[in-house]
């Protein structure tokens, strides 16, 4: 596109010259931060999600509203420990991720982002982490999607 519409090719260039480090650096980031828009920005429109609870792929509406709740749930989020790897066509995180509750309760929980990239976005993103370890935070969410159900 860019032989045709040369200034089409500066943005398909930056965009693919994104690593994946600097991917996962902004996603994390985003969740840290609190900020949506961030995340927006670094996942593709055809993004999908999966995690070891749900063991079923979820679109890009789905998680970004799921991350939304669960920024409305958190009172503090934290990753620590984070170690990001690149694979060339994606990124492995490691981190413990820590935080509270709005009602007080504390979590902290060891897991593994695995995140696949193309053109300069993320495409798929496999989250791991220990079911039990993350209850409360699973709890939290399963009572406020009942009550919105109930509204």
């Amino acid at each position: 596109i860019g032989a045709i519409f040369p200034e089409h090719q500066g943005n398909a260039m930056s965009k693919k010259s994104v690593s994946p480090i600097e991917l996962a650096k902004r996603f994390l980031d985003g969740v840290e931060k609190r900020n949506l828009g961030a995340i927006e920005a670094v996942i593709a429109p055809h993004a999908k999600f999966w995690t070891n609870v749900a063991q079923a792929d979820m679109d890009r509406v789905t998680r970004l509203s799921r991350i939304a709740l669960e920024f409305r749930l958190f009172k503090t989020f934290t990753f620590e420990d984070t170690r990001i790897g690149d694979f060339g066509t994606g990124f492995v995180v490691r981190a413990q991720a820590r935080g509270s509750l709005g009602d007080g309760q504390q979590f902290a929980f060891p897991l593994c982002i695995v995140g696949e990239v193309d053109n300069g976005a993320i495409v798929r993103l496999e989250e791991y982490f220990d079911p039990s370890a993350v209850a409360p935070i699973l709890g939290a969410m399963a009572a406020e999607m009942g009550a919105a159900a109930n509204r």
